[in-house]
């Protein structure tokens, strides 16, 4: 008998199973007990389920990256009349203030259509060598001005420089803080890690051999259900409220089409009740060094 079984260990990881299982016949021809070889299904089953996610994403980028650039050049044509009429009006008209805040709506719109053509496939990076240190702390702190949340950093010496696209990298810094701070109404602390990491070829991840950054930004808040994990990168999936500014479902699938086409990845793991931990991997420049946020060749691994 072959079967595939599903175990959760006392961590929390899911692992996968493949188990042949026969029975041992004792004295008398009676089965006393059951002999069982198992094989770890774990590192297959976590590619085939990136292989459909990139699938499903590649096809939904081709289309999103279509609509948005057809939406934005309509777009284009009724800012410039919303414009045109502004300047025929005195501010203290009603018609003013309307057209005023259309023009607000359409700025939000534009926000959308940049997201989508970042998730799409047509937007790709214009990398240069960045410290992603003060890249981090910078946006962090761009987002989490004033509240009862708290910032934790704890970064490691000689955090390596990577070669980035800084606007794009930088967003996903600030989709993945906007994230934790919804998980924590009531407040609580972000805290930020980030190493140095050596990835083999071996490794489950999906990586290539390489020097890589691994980024940690971890919460102390709702955390994510177990079924809702498989769907979190997926476009317009979200938790939140539907109609929200917020709640538009786009902000992990940009960060996860950002990190592919930096040839990094992204990972989830989230437990309800305990919090979300999001882990980047973004291939480093292990020659180079940094000195007064200066990025130097040739410095000590």
């Amino acid at each position: 008998l072959i079967v595939e079984e599903r175990f959760t260990l006392p961590s929390g990881e899911v692992r996968f199973y493949q188990t042949t299982k026969m029975p041992l016949t004792g004295n008398g021809n009676v089965d006393t007990s059951i002999l069982g070889i198992s094989m770890d299904l774990t590192p297959r089953k976590q590619m085939e389920e990136e292989l459909l996610r990139v699938q499903k994403l590649e096809s939904l980028g081709i289309l999103a990256g279509g609509i948005a650039h057809d939406f934005n050049n309509m777009m284009v044509a009724v800012q410039g009349y919303i414009d045109l009429s502004l300047l025929q009006l005195s501010s203290d008209q009603k018609a003013y203030k309307y057209l005023g805040t259309a023009r607000q709506c359409m700025a939000q719109a534009g926000e959308l259509t940049s997201r989508l053509i970042t998730f799409s496939r047509g937007d790709f990076p214009f990398r240069k060598s960045c410290d992603v240190e003060n890249l981090i702390r910078d946006a962090v702190r761009r987002m989490v001005r004033e509240g009862n949340i708290n910032i934790s950093f704890d970064f490691g010496d000689d955090l390596w420089p990577a070669e980035i696209d800084e606007l794009q990298i930088r967003q996903v810094f600030y989709n993945l803080t906007t994230n934790a701070m919804e998980a924590m109404p009531e407040g609580g602390t972000i805290l930020i890690r980030g190493t140095n990491a050596g990835i083999q070829g071996d490794d489950v991840l999906p990586l290539k051999k390489g020097p890589y950054l691994k980024i940690t930004f971890a919460d102390e808040g709702i955390g994510i259900p177990e079924e809702n994990l498989v769907k979190v990168f997926d476009p317009y999936f979200s938790t939140k409220e539907v109609g929200s500014q917020r709640g538009m479902g786009l902000g992990l699938s940009v960060c996860y089409s950002v990190l592919k086409k930096h040839a990094g990845y992204i990972k989830i793991d989230s437990q309800p009740g305990k919090g979300t931990e999001v882990t980047l991997y973004l291939p480093a420049e292990a020659g180079q060094a940094k000195e007064g946020g200066e990025i130097l060749p040739g410095g000590d691994i």
